[in-house]
This record gives C-alpha cells, structure tokens and sequence, in this order.
C-alpha cells in the first residue's frame, strides 16, 4: 500500500501545480515513521519542502552524518549542498538541543558527476525497503532516505542498513551508489574537517551514542572567531 495524496505547488504567482505524493506504507514496514522524522529534521534545519517545490528536479540524500541537496532551478541551472549537522548533548536532547551545522556548496565538476551517477544507476526507481521482499528490517542502526521531487511529483524511500543486508540486486545497487557519493564527494574527508570545529564537547548524531571531548581555550577561541566570519556554518537554537 502506498500513501497518495495531491499538494500545491507555487511555481509563480499566476501559476499553481499538483504534486502529487507517493509515501510507501505496509504494516510491518517503517516507512512512515522514518518519513514524518525526516520531516520534523528539515524543518528545524530550514530546509525546502519538497511536496511544495516549484523546482523541477530536486534530490535530497539522508545519508548517515550529513544531508547531500541537488536541485535544478526554472533555468535548467544545477546547484547542490552537503549539510552537516549535529546536536548537543543535552538534559532536553529531544526537544530543545541546540544544533550546530556547516553548509558545503558544491561545485560544478561534483554536481554533474552526482547527476549522472544518480540517473545512471537507476536509483531513484529501486522501491522503498518495505516492498523489496528481501530486505531485512530492524530496530536500531541507521537508515539511507531519498526523497525526489519532479515538478509533479514527491517520493519518499527508506534503507535500513543496506552495508548488513544480503547480496541481491536492489540491495547490491544502493550500496554502490552510496560508496560513489562518498567517493565522488571525499565525505569521510569532509565529515573529518567537520567534527574538528563542532564547539560542543558532548553531542550526538542520529541514534544514543554520545560523544565527549575536551576542547582548551584555544579551540574554543578558533571556533568563536571561524562562526564570527564563516556564514556556512552556525548554531540552530530550537
């Protein structure tokens, strides 16, 4: 079973579009709980709502420590971002953690090989995990989302663990096109410069591992003046 229903689009002032959603649901799949807490993150993060994108192509990647966003504007013009985020670890985690995040753009060579590779491998075509038979479900660990809007239609897909499940050919696929995305767009290196300037010394990611380090005067002083000039990157006070 799928969930369809029909939004509104404004792509100008005189011009509205139905976009209509396609939202996978079986009893024993997760997907729509994983799609309303992907929903809840971008709106504290600010991000686009896709269901209401006036842009023809728009691909948002959840990957497992950062967000990659390529969208192609009314022009036909290619732009992107890696976001960054992490939360500190707080008595009110939950609720009112402050967010610290880092936007990277990306440039022209890196868009057009995620382009490709996106179209290329088909991706956007394999089904979400609960209507492929053999892929296994669970309960903690992380999860790869792909959300894609047309300018007529929002998807919403979810991969429990695709690097722990067997060996067949949708599994075998989303595994390969992750290991491009880190590849094509140096994340581990990225995701390394990254956890150097969090100014937090207690925050946790996406699930209940809490990381803990001590940062000295220096540190503190080379984050404050980096947030002072650097408009990339910043704190998210819910």
């Amino acid at each position: 079973m799928a969930l369809l229903f029909c939004s509104l689009a404004l792509q100008t002032q005189e011009l509205a579009v139905k976009k209509c959603c396609n939202i996978p649901l079986t009893p024993k799949g997760d997907t729509n709980y994983i799609y309303l807490r992907r929903t809840v993150q971008a709106d504290q993060f600010g991000f686009n709502d896709l269901r209401v994108s006036p842009n023809p192509y728009y691909l948002r990647v959840w990957l497992s420590r950062e967000v990659l966003e390529i969208w192609i504007d009314s022009l036909n013009t290619p732009h992107g971002r890696l976001f960054y985020w992490v939360k500190e670890n707080t008595a009110d985690y939950n609720t009112h953690a402050p967010i610290y995040y880092e936007n990277i753009e990306l440039n022209t060579n890196e868009l057009d090989n995620i382009l490709g590779l996106t179209k290329s491998t088909g991706i956007l075509k394999i089904p979400s995990e609960d209507s492929i038979a053999n892929w296994a479900l669970g309960t903690d660990g992380y999860s790869i989302d792909i959300e894609f809007a047309s300018a007529t239609s929002y998807s919403f897909k979810t991969y429990w663990a695709p690097d722990i499940q067997d060996c067949f050919p949708e599994s075998i696929l989303v595994n390969q096109y992750i290991a491009q995305l880190y590849s094509k767009l140096r994340l581990k290196e990225r995701l390394s410069e990254f956890k150097g300037w969090i100014p937090f010394e207690s925050y946790r990611w996406d699930g209940p591992m809490t990381i803990t380090r001590y940062l000295d005067r220096k540190s503190r002083k080379a984050i404050r003046i980096r947030m002072a000039k650097d408009h990339t990157v910043g704190i998210i006070k819910n």
